[in-house]
């Protein structure tokens, strides 16, 4: 009696050990099943996050070479007319004579060579070219009425009709309400010599208000300033370009935006609208570190954790300026990470995983 009670405590024991020994490795097997799970999952997560921002960067670079090609054509246009018309006022041009006949034939011609230009033009100080201001103050050709200054502005409107005026506001340093200089494109170059592309800014073209950058080079002659030559781009091709690119971006469902050096918006995919204004209008927090990006011309890819928005900027450098604009898309993180979600998904489904929310987990934020 007394062995057979023995037996029973030893098989009573032997059994709870067993059934502890079993729930712990029970336990256990379900902890690292989870812990592998969710370190599975972040690993899908982040591959999934750098492969699509390593993606984002390529063609945001590409995008940026796509316009800077175009502005290159514009200011390479620029540099040749103002290096032409710099060395008609040289002593040793070879007998190089241009008057304002000449000029404005040369002009017309660049703008008829160019369909994408809205404009070119040439705009000299006072008496520069022939010391003849106060025989042409006719407001016709190019002249001013009141001064007779030769300031022609050729230009094209929506339909393709050409024409040419006397530019306006070259010397002001009044401001358009976004804050751009309204003389900028020549007082700058007076100024500094150096190549100028102005941000965006609201101008008349035969009537009608336009959005324009315009691309200026001083005319020097022996360092002294005598005008400027330019050429106009309307800002609808950058806005085309951008709806076309968005269709590259996860199906549409990203931003495709150009900022300007001054951080206003050059073109915007979803919100044409915009052209013209500030960042801030878009990304309200952060848009100040962005544009310090901009303007130093980096190559930025970050996540902005407050609207859940994955962001890449790639600089557009444009001549000599020294002042880049950037090419900036933005797709929201849920988009990114969507194929994340359906692995996610399918492995809940299945049983694999009982801990998968479908709450995305924090993403990786790094600055290039």
């Amino acid at each position: 009696m007394q062995l057979t009670s023995v037996r029973t405590k030893i098989a009573g024991i032997a059994g709870a050990c067993l059934i502890v020994s079993s729930a712990v490795l029970v336990g256990y097997s379900l902890y690292t099943a989870r812990t592998n799970q969710q370190h599975v999952n972040g690993r899908v997560s982040n591959l999934l996050e750098t492969r699509s921002l390593d993606g984002l960067k390529n063609l945001a670079s590409n995008y940026a070479g796509k316009i800077r090609a175009e502005f290159d054509v514009a200011l390479d246009a620029a540099r040749t007319m103002a290096d032409i018309f710099s060395l008609s006022k040289q002593q040793d041009n070879g007998g190089l004579q241009l008057g304002r006949d000449q000029i404005n034939a040369i002009l017309l011609k660049v703008l008829h060579d160019n369909p994408n230009f809205n404009g070119t033009y040439s705009c000299w100080e006072p008496d520069a070219l022939d010391g003849r201001d106060g025989e042409f103050k006719t407001g016709q050709d190019g002249n001013n009425k009141l001064t007779g200054r030769f300031t022609p502005y050729w230009n094209r409107d929506e339909q393709g009709k050409v024409a040419v005026q006397p530019l306006v506001e070259y010397d002001t340093r009044d401001r358009h309400p976004n804050g751009v200089l309204k003389g900028g494109w020549y007082i700058n170059p007076s100024e500094n010599h150096t190549e100028s592309v102005l941000d965006p800014f609201p101008y008349i073209v035969q009537g009608k208000q336009v959005w324009l950058t315009t691309l200026s080079v001083p005319i020097l002659v022996k360092n002294s300033f005598y005008g400027v030559a330019g050429t106009d781009y309307n800002l609808n091709f950058v806005q085309e370009l951008s709806k076309n690119v968005d269709k590259e971006v996860f199906d549409g469902q990203g931003e495709i935006i150009i900022v300007s050096n001054m951080g206003l918006i050059v073109a915007h995919s979803e919100k044409p609208d915009l052209v013209g204004s500030h960042l801030h209008n878009v990304i309200p927090q952060g848009s100040e570190q962005l544009i310090r990006d901009i303007q130093a011309g980096k190559s930025v890819a970050a996540l902005n954790e407050k609207d859940h928005q994955f962001e890449v900027v790639a600089p557009i450098d444009l001549g000599r300026t020294g002042k880049p604009w950037s090419v900036m898309i933005r797709v929201k993180q849920e988009t990114v990470l969507s194929d994340a979600i359906i692995v996610r998904a399918m492995r809940t489904a299945s049983g694999c995983s009982r801990t998968v929310s479908g709450a995305l987990p924090p993403g990786r934020t790094s600055r290039s």
